[in-house]
């Protein structure tokens, strides 16, 4: 009678073990999937890790055109092509665009010599060896800081952008026509190399569009070159 009730508690004991076995088991899974979905779930972020990286391709910098002019080289808008110059007794040279709305933009380049032009904007440069450098960005429309604009009538009156003269159109104010100016003087800028000697230099930009970019201008600045 004792063997058989040694045995019933034996085998009960081993019933219990496997049941705590069980149970552990179950309580380790259950850890290890909360670990998981609290460690790895769709708003944590893995370190070292590289960030996202968008990149912007500007308009201006798409599509260029190498323009020789002979004596200077300039890098123009993809879509311009060279324009019949200005009846002016100066040597010019003049490009426009053909793309959208042919001919509302324009550039006309003035060497070693230049009217006194009034414009609307004004770009400020100066010369960098034998290129040119922007001295900050494309000025608002003269006559909202050119002192005496507003009644001036017909007239054009000097006006001053970042140290630099020029002369500002308070007859036609609507228009949007840019000029270059700088420490050398109204409406000319000099510039120096070894095989052309020096010249000087007048960017007039002319923009008729619905959406004027003087971006533009600053580019063709900035992608002159005198040889």
């Amino acid at each position: 009678m004792g063997l058989y009730v040694a045995g019933h508690r034996l085998a009960r004991r081993r019933a219990g073990r496997v049941l705590l076995e069980i149970v552990i088991v179950v309580a380790i899974l259950v850890a290890v999937g909360f670990a998981a979905k609290h460690f790895l779930s769709a708003g944590t972020s893995i370190s070292n890790m590289p960030p996202s990286v968008t990149t912007v391709v500007s308009p201006h910098t798409a599509g260029k055109k190498h323009a020789d002019a002979g004596m200077f080289t300039l890098e123009l808008p993809a879509d311009w092509k060279s324009a019949t110059p200005p009846q002016q007794a100066y040597k010019i040279y003049s490009w426009h665009n053909t793309a959208q709305n042919a001919g509302v933009r324009r550039l006309d380049v003035y060497v070693d010599g230049a009217p006194q032009m009034p414009v609307n904007r004004v770009l400020p440069i100066q010369a960098n060896g034998s290129q040119l450098v922007p001295l900050g960005q494309v000025s608002d429309n003269c006559v909202t800081f050119t002192q005496g604009a507003k009644n001036a009538g017909g007239s054009s009156l000097p006006g001053k952008y970042k140290q630099v003269n020029f002369l500002c159109d308070t007859a036609n104010y609507a228009r949007n026509v840019v000029g270059t100016s700088s420490p050398n003087g109204v409406d000319t800028v000099k510039v120096a190399s070894l095989a052309s000697g020096g010249h000087s230099f007048f960017f007039v930009y002319t923009d008729n569009s619905a959406t004027p970019d003087y971006d533009i201008l600053t580019d063709i600045i900035t992608g002159f070159h005198l040889k």
